[in-house]
């Protein structure tokens, strides 16, 4: 790879790019710029796309940096063994928890450069959704997934989830 992404291997074999440390470094560092990069190549692709500071194939922790379009957010999920963590870097990003089996808002939070993480436990049903065109957050959740997608969400809409969060 040339320019900003030098270092990095891409895998466009998930639901969106992934770059991987190549070769993996037991320091990985991330620039402003090279979030920059990722942010413009979001835009060009019109796509989610994410940097993983973790190696390809670990198992332990993951840990992502994510450019996400606020129309290409997942419906939501339970989250992983150990619950997932959430730092916003750039842009606003509404993290929203649902009451177990219903289609029901818990607690909802916009995190942003004033509130900046916001962390989903073990087992929640949860939804992030950028509430800025694009907004950048890093995550981090245990690779063990447990993720699964509760029987009520399979069907909604992007529009449907939106219009029930505050």
């Amino acid at each position: 790879m040339t320019g900003h992404f030098e270092n990095w291997m891409l895998n466009n074999s998930g639901k969106s790019d992934a770059w991987f440390p190549d070769p993996p470094l037991s320091l990985q560092t991330v620039s402003v710029k090279l979030i920059d990069s990722l942010v413009s190549r979001a835009i060009s692709l019109g796509e989610n796309v994410r940097m993983c500071l973790h190696e390809q194939g670990t198992i332990g922790l993951q840990c992502m940096i994510i450019a996400q379009h606020s129309h290409l957010f997942d419906l939501p999920k339970n989250a992983d063994a150990g619950g997932k963590l959430f730092n916003i870097l750039k842009g606003e990003l509404q993290l929203v928890t649902f009451d177990d089996g219903r289609f029901l808002v818990a607690s909802s939070s916009l995190l942003n450069k004033d509130v900046p993480v916001g962390f989903v436990r073990q087992g929640r049903t949860y939804v992030d959704v950028p509430r800025s065109e694009i907004s950048v957050h890093l995550e981090i959740a245990s690779s063990i997934s447990t993720r699964t997608t509760p029987d009520w969400v399979k069907g909604l809409s992007r529009s449907t989830i939106n219009s029930i969060i505050p």
